[in-house]
């Protein structure tokens, strides 16, 4: 017989198929019975020992209130040339079959050892942790896709199960799935006159019983209608069923009576799980499967068993692979952690841990990469961006060197404009009057040297210390010549202060000693020049009063009120330029570690953290 052969379930008369006598086939010959295991609506199943092999098997009998009926005893023998004609690792194999003493009929068959997916699905409803360990809704849906192979195969053989709910779906202990019960299996095609016919087996809610065949939660709606001609895509409703009650928790049927389960079925039901129990997270994938497979229409269904299994296994081939990657990036975030600790170690040498810190950069990006939503790989991102290395590494250093040598440059350029724009005092002092044309045009002369030097070190883009100190000199001279016009406590202590401010702005920390001692020297060379005998003092002291003695202009009140303005406000004005270019770098700086922190709390916020924050 081919695979595809139709399976000669009923009415076949050859010797071989007749019903089994007593010679020698009585139970008590050769089995030895044990514990009860099972009790169906039309037999029940009892733990037997084979005394001929030594073996444990399952043996089922009809019970005792039918053993006499020839309508139960056809359905029986039905079942069991059914079972034991469709060979198939999901299917229980049949051992033997005979007949007891009082002639009541029986079979053996293997024992199988494990739990019914009704009563595990019942124990995961009760929220069994160890139980949602050991069946994972992969394993679940992995069992559930053999199931339709199994029952696509005894498509193949011509046979219809009719009866498939998660009570007649066995796992076994060792990863075994079995489909039970062909009690009320018949032949496709054929119709319920051919002896088929048995009462329905109903859930303990639905008390209303109807000549129907099957269990009514789990019927499709042309079976429930009682249609006279069912095919494969009758188990297949029976299966997405099955799989909804997987997905979902619950019965993809819910009601109070079996005549309102049966207008629900031939009326219609929305087979989606994660629509019916949004809490289940069902993925798009499987909530599509579902409500095909248990479409109204027939045609609406996946054409065979086999369909839906291969949906189950692509579906599987992809959660598998992410499966396989949240192991994968587990694996490179811890390495991640362990490799941030030791960067961030106090005992850890510079280059060493600098060194961690970028293997830790790379696993923990390894690891986001493979599983964005990894929140330990996450938080520990956040911290190796936000929390700084003990040491500064060299590589970090030369950049930052680098980066700083920039800023001085643009501070040597600033420099060059602001004693440039000293220049244009120049026509103010000779309207006001030249009293010493040699210390003006020395100091206008030491002005234009000191902004010539400041673009030129501007222009070659690098302030190293020669640089600072000649700039830093030249400073020093200009702004004790201004003493020649006002004294030294007017206008000089104002323009020290501007200068030696503007220089703290860019020198490094260890030339600030430097800046403090020219900054005092700024002060004291005027005022100890006012000691040496012989030179023209620049203020004196009258009662009540300090004159001031200008030694290289005039000063007319009109006109040096006008200069001391506009010195005045120069002085206040160029601070301000210079260190509002200064805050905007800082700022620019400060808003991209600003932006980088939010946007990687944003990315990964923690716990507490404010929506949206």
């Amino acid at each position: 017989m081919s695979p595809h052969d139709v399976l000669t379930v009923a009415g076949d008369t050859r010797p071989g198929l007749l019903e089994p006598g007593r010679a020698s086939r009585e139970v008590g010959e050769r089995y030895v019975a044990g514990d009860l295991l099972g009790v169906g609506g039309m037999g029940e199943v009892r733990l037997f020992e084979d005394a001929w092999i030594g073996r444990n098997i399952a043996l089922k009998s009809l019970r005792d209130e039918l053993g006499q009926d020839a309508g139960a005893r056809a359905r029986f023998l039905r079942e069991i040339r059914v079972q034991a004609q469709l060979e198939h690792p999901s299917i229980v194999p049949v051992y033997d079959v005979g007949a007891g003493e009082r002639g009541e009929l029986f079979f053996t068959m293997r024992r199988v050892r494990g739990l019914t997916l009704g009563a595990v699905l019942d124990d995961l409803a009760t929220g069994d942790e160890a139980l949602h360990k050991r069946f994972s809704r992969r394993r679940l849906l992995a069992a559930f896709s053999r199931v339709c192979l199994a029952v696509h195969y005894a498509h193949t053989r011509g046979v219809l199960h009719r009866d498939l709910k998660p009570s007649n779906i066995m796992l076994g202990d060792f990863g075994e799935v079995y489909v039970l019960d062909w009690g009320v299996a018949k032949r496709i095609g054929a119709s319920d006159d051919s002896g088929d016919f048995v009462e329905a087996a109903v859930d303990i809610e639905m008390t209303g019983a109807g000549r129907l065949v099957g269990t009514i939660a789990y019927m499709a709606p042309e079976q429930a209608r009682g249609a006279p001609e069912l095919d494969a895509r009758t188990d297949v409703y029976a299966l997405g069923a099955i799989l909804f009650e997987i997905l979902a928790g619950r019965p993809l049927i819910v009601a109070t009576s079996a005549a309102e389960a049966l207008r629900q079925i031939v009326g219609g039901v929305d087979g989606r799980p994660g629509f019916a129990v949004p809490d289940a997270d069902v993925p798009p994938e499987l909530d599509g499967m579902c409500a095909r497979a248990t479409a109204k229409a027939r045609e609406d269904r996946f054409p065979s068993a086999l369909a839906l299994s291969e949906s189950i296994e692509s579906y599987l081939d992809g959660d598998r692979d992410l499966e396989r990657r949240k192991e994968l990036a587990s694996t490179y975030s811890l390495s991640a952690q362990t490799l941030a600790e030791r960067a961030l170690a106090e005992d850890t040498p510079p280059a060493e841990s600098e060194q961690a810190r970028l293997l830790s950069f790379r696993e923990v990006l390894r690891a986001l990469a493979l599983a964005p939503d990894e929140v330990d790989a996450q938080r520990l991102l956040t911290r190796l961006v936000l929390e700084p290395p003990r040491v500064m590494p060299p590589g970090a250093a030369v950049e930052l060197a680098t980066e700083r040598q920039t800023q001085r440059v643009e501070g040597a350029r600033l420099g060059a404009r602001g004693y440039a724009s000293f220049l244009l005092a120049a026509p103010l002092m000779v309207i006001l009057g030249v009293r010493s044309w040699f210390l003006v045009l020395g100091g206008l002369a030491l002005v234009a040297t000191t902004a010539g030097v400041a673009r030129w070190v501007a222009a070659r883009r690098t302030v190293g210390r020669v640089a600072f100190a000649v700039l830093l000199t030249l400073s020093v001279v200009v702004v004790s010549i201004q003493s020649t016009w006002l004294g030294p406590f007017v206008l000089l202590p104002t323009a020290a202060a501007v200068v030696c401010s503007l220089f703290a702005l860019y020198v490094e920390r260890s030339w600030r000693p430097w800046l403090l001692v020219a900054g005092a020297a700024m002060v004291l060379l005027p005022f100890a020049a006012e000691l040496i005998p012989g030179l023209p003092r620049g203020f004196t002291f009258e009662p009540g009063a300090v004159v001031l003695h200008a030694r290289a202009l005039d000063l007319p009140p009109k006109l040096t009120s006008f200069a001391l303005l506009y010195t005045s406000i120069g002085y206040v004005l160029l601070p301000a330029v210079f260190l509002g270019r200064l805050r905007d770098t800082l700022r620019a700086s400060e808003d991209r570690t600003f932006l980088q922190a939010w946007t990687l709390r944003r990315l990964f916020p923690r716990a507490g953290d404010p929506p949206g924050s």
